[in-house]
């Protein structure tokens, strides 16, 4: 199946809507069947496939994180809908990152300008790995699978594409379990 979507929101209101949650009564289109989106000017933006992955891979990495991603955090910052710089003013989300941050902390890093540390190891393991590092083990087939499911997409573009937000598109992240 093939759709052809339009921004709903000009960049103007799109900045106003920015850091902000979906309410569950928004008209969204969920996505649950293998689709190809194009933009309005022909530009792929993404294509969903279901059953590609296989099961026991699936049913491996979501056996081992459910529990962790049931856990509230308040450091998320715009993923929790504020629009507040500081941690301490974000309200509780259940969005958790399970690998590796690609950046230090804002704490850390200020340690380390106070320390003169200019050139700092910038990638750090997250709570979940240091937590539960043979969950995290149990995760790697399936990373791994998506990971060579990427490489051969023909002529993939998705991780080129620009955030995918200004567009009324959500996919069901459930159906992986489906």
């Amino acid at each position: 199946m093939v759709y052809t979507v339009d921004k709903d929101y000009d960049d103007s209101k799109m900045a106003k809507i920015l850091n902000t949650k979906l309410k569950r009564s928004s008209n969204y289109f969920i996505i649950e069947d293998n689709v190809d989106v194009y933009t309005t000017d022909n530009r792929l933006l993404l294509r969903f496939r279901k059953n590609v992955l296989e099961k026991k891979n699936i049913d491996e990495f979501y056996d081992n994180v459910i529990k962790f991603a049931k856990t509230p955090t308040h450091n998320r910052g715009s993923a929790s809908g504020s629009k507040k710089k500081n941690i301490y003013d974000n309200g509780n989300i259940y969005t958790n990152i399970i690998g590796y941050f690609d950046t230090m902390s804002p704490n850390y890093k200020q340690i380390m300008t106070r320390k003169g540390i200019k050139n700092f190891l910038s990638v750090r393991p997250t709570r979940f790995l240091l937590s539960y590092p043979e969950k995290y083990k149990k995760l790697i087939p399936l990373i791994k699978e998506i990971d060579e499911y990427y490489k051969n997409i023909k002529n993939n573009v998705l991780m080129r594409t620009k955030p995918i937000l200004k567009y009324k598109v959500l996919l069901s992240l459930q159906s992986l379990r489906m």
